[in-house]
């Protein structure tokens, strides 16, 4: 069967009607991506035996933030009594960063408690936006 030849047809700026529509056309609209605020945030570095806490919520002004870093013990009874205070501090977002297997009881609890849980992996972590060291208290700025 002999090949046709096809007749291209030119638009209004010369270009074959083909190559416009075979690269998208005229182009796309795409949406901004969408900036979520989480005023009520919270982070936690998990260790082996233990984990680095940070809270941030909103201050006594609204352009202040009040943020406390602090020590929880990998226990059962520790994890779910940090839980259970990172509820009534009406905490909307947990993030957990770990770089390795440990972060296990700290998500599962978090969940069970009914909490908002990020699993990110301190590798990838480390590279965000308001992350000025690799520590617990910089943690915190992920989360919100």
């Amino acid at each position: 069967m002999p090949a046709k030849k096809k007749a291209k047809e030119k638009d209004a700026d010369g270009k074959s009607a083909d190559a416009v529509a075979e690269h998208g056309g005229d182009g796309a609209e795409v949406a901004e991506d969408r900036v979520q605020v989480v005023e009520y945030a919270a982070a936690i570095d998990v260790a082996k035996g233990f984990g680095m806490v940070c809270t941030r919520v909103p201050g006594s002004r609204p352009d202040r933030r009040r943020q406390k870093v602090w020590r929880a013990e990998a226990t059962y009874r520790e994890v779910i009594a940090l839980m259970d205070h990172l509820r009534c501090e009406g905490i909307q977002r947990l993030v957990l960063e770990s770089a390795s297997d440990y972060w296990r009881t700290w998500y599962y609890l978090a969940e069970a408690a009914g909490l908002e849980v990020w699993l990110g992996n301190a590798r990838d972590v480390k590279h965000l936006p308001r992350r000025a060291r690799a520590t617990a208290p910089t943690a915190c700025g992920t989360a919100s």
